[in-house]
């Protein structure tokens, strides 16, 4: 697809959820969670290609539009996980300053 071609030219990795029967929001918000941690700690970037026919529930389109207009899923990581992921930034961030 373009997307991919478009993800393939500027050097982004491209992820595509697969979608099953069972498939429904806790399982699209885990699949954003190592897409953020990619690109927000590694600093690489990614691609989310998500289509028409991977629209299960409209409540995926609300969590799609808050993501494309705020860059936030709000209570997408539990504390802990947050915690973890502020250390392993300021791990990062050392590293380029020194």
């Amino acid at each position: 697809s373009l997307t991919r071609l478009a993800a393939y030219v500027a050097s982004a990795s491209c992820f595509q959820a697969s979608i099953t029967k069972s498939y429904g929001v806790v399982n699209l918000l885990e699949d954003f969670k190592p897409l953020y941690r990619c690109a927000g700690v590694q600093g690489k970037p990614v691609a989310f290609l998500f289509t028409d026919r991977e629209i299960k529930e409209e409540s995926f389109l609300e969590y799609i539009n808050m993501f494309l207009s705020t860059g936030e899923l709000p209570n997408l990581f539990a504390r802990d996980e947050l915690d973890a992921i502020l250390a392993e930034v300021a791990v990062e961030h050392a590293k380029e300053a020194a």
